[in-house]
C-alpha cells in the first residue's frame, strides 16, 4: 500500500470514530431460508373386519423431495423402519404393534426432520388365543334337546370366530357372526356351542375341539367324547304280576343294565300313575307306602336311563292292594 492510500484508510478510520459516518441500522435482514416441507405419507388402509391379528399387517409408503429418513408406528409398542431415498415403504405386523383396541398412530420424517402423520382410530389388535371349556361329552343320537348335543363353552377376549369338532373321522364346523359384540374391550365374547350327536358316528373315543378367534388366534384341545345310541334295559324283580299286597308297605325290586356304557343306569319308579322315586342302578330295592293307594289292581312300572339320555322301554306288573 503507498503512503497515500494508507493515510486515506487512516483518516477514514478517524472519521467513523469521530461520528461523521454512521452504519444504516434500518438495513433489512437477510431472507431467511425456505422450511423443509413435511413429507407425503399415503393414507392407512385398515379393513373394519377381521380385526388384526399377529400376521396380519398394515402397509403404507411415504415420499419426500429431500430423502425420507424414517416410519414409525405407534401403538401398544413402537416399530421403526430406517429408510433411504425419495419414497420408502413400510409394513407393521400385529405382533410388531402389540396387542389392544385404541389409537394407531404413523409417522414419516424426512432427513431435515419435517415430519408427516396418518392416524387410525379404535384400532384393535387380538393376539391371545380363546379358551375352551367342556360341558357335556356324552349324548344320545335317539333324543332331541340337550341329550342329544355335545356342547361346550368358548371364551375370547375380544372377538370369537369359530368352533370345529373333529371326532372318529367326522368333523363339524360352527361359524359365529362375524360381528363385533357390545362387550368388544369391555368384557370376554363367550358362547355356548352345541354339536347335535346325530351327526357324529357312534362310539366312544378322543375327540379335539378347535376354537379360533376373529383375528385367527386358534387353541385346541382334546376331549374324552361318547356318541351313546344303545337304550338301556329294566326289570322288575319283585313284585310278581297279580301279587296281593296288603298291610302298611310293600317291597319293589329293581334291576337295569346298559350294555356299552360304564356308567349304571338310574331308574324312575312309578306306583299307581304317581312318580314314587329316581333310584340309582344297576340294583334297586324301595319301601313303598300302600296308605297313598286306592285298593284293587295298581300299576307298578319302571324305566332305566343312561347318562346319554337314552331311556329304556318300560317294565310294568299289576298288583292288587288290599
Amino acid at each position: 500500500m503507498s503512503r497515500a492510500h494508507l493515510l486515506a484508510a487512516l483518516a477514514l478510520g478517524g472519521l467513523l470514530s469521530a461520528g461523521c459516518f454512521s452504519v444504516d441500522d434500518d438495513a433489512p435482514p437477510p431472507p431467511p431460508s425456505a422450511p423443509s416441507r413435511p413429507p407425503r405419507l399415503e393414507p392407512l388402509r385398515v379393513p373394519d373386519w377381521p380385526p388384526l391379528g399377529a400376521r396380519s399387517r398394515i402397509d403404507t409408503s411415504c415420499s419426500d423431495d429431500v430423502g425420507v429418513r424414517r416410519i414409525v408406528a405407534h401403538f401398544r409398542f413402537s416399530a421403526l423402519v430406517s429408510a433411504t431415498g425419495a419414497d420408502a415403504s413400510a409394513s407393521f405386523s400385529g405382533a410388531d404393534l402389540g396387542e389392544g383396541q385404541g389409537l394407531l398412530r404413523v409417522v414419516c420424517c424426512d432427513v431435515a426432520e419435517a415430519c408427516a402423520e396418518r392416524q387410525i382410530s379404535n384400532l384393535l389388535v387380538d393376539l391371545t388365543p380363546p379358551e375352551i371349556d367342556a360341558e357335556r361329552l356324552v349324548a344320545s343320537p335317539l333324543v332331541d334337546g340337550g341329550d342329544g348335543e355335545i356342547a361346550v363353552w368358548i371364551r375370547d377376549a375380544w372377538v370369537l370366530g369359530s368352533v370345529e369338532l373333529s371326532f372318529a373321522g367326522t368333523t363339524l364346523l360352527r361359524e359365529l357372526p362375524k360381528v363385533y359384540p357390545s362387550t368388544v374391550g369391555t368384557d370376554w365374547d363367550v358362547s355356548r356351542v352345541t354339536f347335535p350327536a346325530k351327526e357324529l358316528p357312534r362310539g366312544a373315543g378322543r375327540a379335539v375341539v378347535t376354537a379360533r378367534d376373529a383375528a385367527g388366534n386358534t387353541a385346541t384341545k382334546d376331549l374324552d367324547l361318547r356318541i351313546d345310541g344303545t337304550r338301556p334295559a329294566v326289570s322288575i324283580l319283585a313284585p310278581a304280576s297279580a301279587a296281593v299286597v296288603d298291610g302298611s308297605s310293600f317291597v319293589v325290586r329293581l334291576a337295569a343294565s346298559d350294555s356299552d356304557n360304564p356308567t349304571p343306569p338310574r331308574i324312575t319308579l312309578w306306583v299307581g300313575g304317581a312318580r314314587v322315586a329316581d333310584l340309582e342302578g344297576p340294583l334297586a330295592e324301595i319301601a313303598v307306602d300302600t296308605a297313598t293307594l286306592s285298593p284293587g289292581p295298581t300299576e307298578v312300572r319302571a324305566v332305566a336311563r343312561d347318562d346319554a339320555g337314552n331311556e329304556s322301554v318300560a317294565a310294568r306288573v299289576v298288583v292288587v292292594v288290599e
